[in-house]
């Protein structure tokens, strides 16, 4: 059985290997990328089955790069999962208003590894 793949966007390489490892030890493929320029690549390339995508990455915001997923999802529509340890609930509220950015989650760093992957699996397309 082909096993459900997850982009994760993070640039900070310690969180990047934590999620990493711990998807990948619940039977996830995954693709690290540190970049949003890295991360628009990355997708267009493997076309994951989510997308977890840090707000704050260099060269393209998780934002920025929510916005590229969308415009190349097709008809398939990729679930992103935004996090940040920056931006509150209330800013995030904020700026959503503003954008229109309706990802399905967003991650307000830290938070249980065990609480991401459960949000994670619930918003996985169903197997094909």
């Amino acid at each position: 059985m082909e096993r459900r793949s997850i982009l994760i966007a993070e640039d900070d390489p310690t969180t990047g290997r934590v999620l990493e490892d711990y998807l990948r030890a619940h039977g996830f493929a995954t693709a690290l990328v540190r970049t949003g320029e890295d991360a628009v690549v990355s997708y267009r390339q493997h076309r994951p089955d989510l997308a977890l995508l840090d707000v704050q990455l260099p060269q393209l915001s998780g934002f920025e790069v929510f916005e590229a997923i969308r415009q190349q999802s097709g008809p398939y529509v990729c679930p992103v999962l935004l996090m940040s340890a920056v931006y509150t609930d209330r800013a995030r509220a904020e700026h959503f208003e503003r954008t229109g950015i309706r990802a399905e989650a967003y991650l307000i760093k830290p938070f249980p590894l065990d609480w991401m992957l459960s949000t994670v699996e619930r918003f996985l397309p169903p197997r094909a």
